[in-house]
């Protein structure tokens, strides 16, 4: 069972294929939409725990599941604040994977989707750290920099694929991401702008990013984004 107690039809929820009798942890990719849209990756566990890579990081939430008077089966995470109505559940087309929406007063604001995954993408997956997230930009000039000579890594790019951990980031598709010496810009497919200091290291193509409030206080590591950025030219 999913937790104790819990039918075994809805052990899916927390686990999908299994290999030598053990099961594999179900990734969840959270897209996200308020004042502007982003994502997170989120793990139901077991024992009717839920965490993710944003509120619930450092924290866990109890789950349960919620039945209607029809036989219809929802999750209901269960939070403090704000108060979640239980996430209507549903199957996705392409992938026989599962996905979760909101409903009540975040009615369609969040969407959880998890693909189904055999055992060789498992075992990849559980290498890879859900806090990376991967894009994949494509260089679209120097005139936002300006001027018409930008090497490396500096000028715009748009953002055409991401991922957060394993799990589509599809929050980022269509963002455009300025770089320039000292200063990094995202403007995200909604137009929300946001400007952080970098610094860019060309010998190990890495880019830290400092996500502060201009003030010159000492940066703490959660402040502290490092991306690397292998270049195909």
């Amino acid at each position: 069972p999913c937790a104790e107690g819990r039918p075994k039809s809805t052990g899916g929820l927390c686990n999908t294929a299994t290999e030598a009798g053990r099961p594999h942890m179900r990734r969840w990719s959270v897209t996200i939409q308020f004042e502007r849209s982003f994502d997170v990756e989120a793990f139901f566990h077991e024992d009717g725990t839920f965490h993710d890579t944003a509120r619930f990081r450092d924290e866990v939430a109890p789950w349960r599941f919620v039945y209607g008077l029809n036989g219809e089966v929802s999750v209901q995470i269960v939070v403090e604040r704000p108060a979640l109505a239980p996430f209507r559940v549903r199957r996705t087309a392409d992938d026989w994977g599962w996905q979760l929406v909101s409903t009540g007063s975040f009615a369609n604001m969040a969407i959880f989707t998890s693909r189904q995954l055999g055992p060789d993408a498992h075992d990849v997956a559980s290498r890879v750290s859900p806090e990376i997230v991967t894009l994949y930009m494509v260089w679209s000039g120097c005139r936002e920099v300006g001027g018409n000579d930008c090497t490396g890594i500096y000028g715009s790019w748009s953002c055409f694929g991401a991922f957060q951990g394993t799990m589509p980031a599809n929050s980022w598709k269509g963002a455009r991401i300025v770089v320039s010496p000292g200063m990094l810009t995202i403007t995200m497919s909604d137009n929300v702008e946001v400007l952080h200091r970098c610094a860019v290291d060309e010998a190990d193509c890495t880019i830290d990013v400092f996500h502060t409030d201009g003030s010159d206080e000492e940066i703490s590591e959660r402040q502290l984004w490092r991306g690397v950025y292998p270049l195909d030219m």
